[in-house]
């Protein structure tokens, strides 16, 4: 009887961190998104024509940093993680960071009248990050679960190929 209770309180505890760490990457991602909205704005202003590629290559950079971080962040709390569960937490992190990302746009919209962080970034991005999230927690995962590091690399490649595949096709 002992050791069940000690399975549940395990399980209980993985649950717990899993979800601490989705939330406190999602907060970060969410606070770095606004912050990367914002300096791209202003690089945009500032160079019109490179600077909406720039601002979203900074969306992006972010969006890989925070996403692969707290991925490793639950492998390396809960040794224990699937493969389903690092893609569930990158998926979740990338769009709870959007919806946090979001509400933080429009509370800085709604004091400073003259920002346009809110129409920049709305409700229509959430299920792209959520994708980059399941993206990024596919590269991350990858190199977490993989003991053989040329194999991790081997199959991010072969990950990221097949990604830009699949744009060429359907684009």
């Amino acid at each position: 009887m002992a050791r069940k209770k000690s399975k549940s309180k395990s399980a209980a505890k993985s649950r717990y961190v899993f979800w601490q760490t989705v939330i406190m990457s999602s907060l970060a991602l969410g606070g770095l998104l606004l912050v990367a909205v914002f300096a791209g704005n202003k690089i945009v202003e500032a160079q019109p024509k490179l600077g909406p590629s720039f601002r979203t290559a900074l969306l992006l950079f972010v969006m890989w940093l925070v996403v692969s971080a707290g991925v490793r962040s639950i492998r390396s709390l809960n040794k224990k993680s699937g493969f389903a569960d690092l893609l569930a937490g990158g998926a979740l992190i990338g769009a709870l960071g959007s919806i946090a990302c979001f509400s933080f746009a429009r509370v800085v919209s709604f004091f400073a009248k003259s920002s346009t962080l809110a129409s920049v970034f709305d409700h229509r991005n959430l299920m792209f990050f959520a994708g980059l999230g399941v993206v990024a927690a596919l590269l991350a995962a990858i190199n977490a679960q993989t003991k053989n590091r040329a194999l991790g690399n081997l199959l991010e490649v072969l990950v990221i190929v097949a990604i830009i595949l699949l744009l060429i096709y359907f684009a």
